[in-house]
């Protein structure tokens, strides 16, 4: 068995410092810039010293490249525009205390036409040594059906190539597909993590993981929760995995694409057997899920 390691921010008492405008709030905070786009809701970017941390800002995320055995539900998820989804804010406050920056936020993810597909109320909480803490707080719409995810996507460097992380492995792990699997530590380099099925699908998640850790050389972003969690470390994204039809026509991203999800569906047998049991779908429709996003 791995021990869980327990997780505190050093609330160091260094000077932290608050920029607010009408579209953004930026912290600084251990050598640490945060900037956090108060239009849609999340973290638009994050420097460290000289280096960007994320190449593009923070997505909530519900789609996954179909499986086969999605073959029923993906066009349920399509007129649900879960594949078309982006983030809204209604309000932003921030509070600065002693040793943190408090950002609240009531935002929504939603798509044209259909309207919202998760209500947030969502806290970002940036720590004296720079550590940030994501408390997501989500109401689902039930009149919706069930997404095949939800969680956040990080677009991180493509030079923070190599995994280590603690959870179910070496091979993917989904809640309904594991016993290939055991609970460990692993690490591996980010693009052999991808399964290459001939025809591009969701591929190569972890389910019940406490850790993941992406590093370039001696820097490392690390990822963590006080609960399980799923993840996913890839060189590409779900959308280049939806839209190509063979695996010879992928392309890769550019990034390390790293998703941190609350759940992931399970992929089941619907391709040639049964749909998919409710206990291995997404069915909470009040969602409460915390992370730690450090850099060293």
């Amino acid at each position: 068995p791995v021990e869980r390691e327990c997780f505190m921010p050093e609330l160091n008492g260094e000077d932290m410092s608050v920029t607010e405008n009408e579209n953004s709030i930026t912290v600084k905070a251990n050598g640490f810039i945060y900037e956090f786009d108060a239009k849609k809701g999340v973290i638009s970017s994050i420097t460290k010293g000289n280096k960007q941390l994320i190449e593009k800002p923070m997505e909530y995320n519900v789609w996954r490249a179909p499986t086969d055995n999605d073959i029923n539900d993906k066009e349920k998820w399509k007129e649900a525009r879960f594949d078309r989804t982006y983030s809204r804010a209604y309000s932003s406050t921030v509070t600065k205390e002693s040793d943190r920056v408090v950002i609240e936020t009531e935002c929504a993810l939603t798509a044209v036409v259909v309207g919202p597909v998760m209500r947030m109320k969502n806290t970002f909480t940036i720590f004296s040594d720079g550590t940030l803490k994501v408390d997501i707080h989500a109401e689902r719409n039930d009149k919706m059906p069930n997404p095949p995810r939800f969680g956040v996507r990080f677009f991180i460097p493509e030079s923070y190539n190599d995994v280590e992380y603690i959870g179910f492995g070496p091979f993917e792990a989904y809640k309904d597909k594991n016993f290939a699997s055991y609970f460990g530590k692993f690490s591996s380099p980010i693009d052999k993590m991808h399964e290459d099925y001939i025809f591009p699908q969701e591929n190569s998640s972890h389910c019940m993981s406490e850790k993941v850790t992406l590093s370039s050389g001696k820097d490392k972003i690390t990822v963590l929760s006080d609960e399980s969690f799923s993840f996913n470390a890839s060189v590409y994204t779900q959308e280049e995995l939806t839209e190509k039809a063979h695996n010879f026509e992928l392309e890769k991203s550019g990034y390390s694409v790293l998703c941190i999800d609350y759940d992931m569906s399970g992929v089941g047998s619907n391709s040639c057997g049964p749909e998919l049991l409710e206990q291995y779908r997404i069915t909470d429709t009040k969602i409460d899920f915390n992370f730690y996003f450090t850099a060293e």
